[in-house]
């Protein structure tokens, strides 16, 4: 079976999780499928696993089944080529709050418990942190450079 070349499409997956009454946005189902992987569940259990996560472990229609297996297909692709081609499925939108809420719906999955929660946000927090810290220092770097260089000309006396 060949695998897709990218990622679906954020609001087509979106729209076809509601019209089958699956409470989760396509960013929480995409975060479901990645956890699995990344969990070690490599084989067919995994729509087994979603079934019951999100659906009292029933079954989806094919209309939904399908897309997910090739979700699921691309994922692990993605994640297990050496090129780190992994990408988060989030919308394609300009409006900030809404590809933010959809992060944070990847990450926690709305899940209710507030420890869960609080340990997700604290993680997403340490990684902000770090992501600042880090472009601090490389920016740094380029400054401290052509300081150098600048200062580096010869004068003459």
């Amino acid at each position: 079976m060949p695998i897709q070349k990218s990622l679906p499409n954020y609001q087509t997956l979106e729209l076809l999780l509601q019209q089958q009454n699956v409470a989760l946005t396509a960013a929480e189902m995409y975060g479901l499928i990645t956890g699995l992987i990344c969990g070690g569940n490599h084989d067919y259990n995994w729509k087994k696993s979603i079934y019951e996560l999100t659906n009292d472990g029933l079954a989806f229609s094919q209309i939904l089944t399908n897309p997910l297996r090739e979700l699921y297909n691309f994922t692990f692709a993605s994640l297990d080529n050496n090129d780190f081609i992994f990408n988060l499925l989030l919308p394609e939108n300009d409006k900030v709050s809404e590809r933010a809420d959809a992060l944070a719906g990847w990450v926690m999955t709305k899940n209710d418990d507030q420890n869960k929660l609080e340990q997700a946000l604290e993680e997403i927090i340490e990684y902000v942190k770090v992501a600042v810290q880090l472009c601090f220092i490389t920016f740094m770097e380029v400054k401290d450079r052509r300081m150098k260089a600048k200062n580096d000309k010869p004068t003459l006396h």
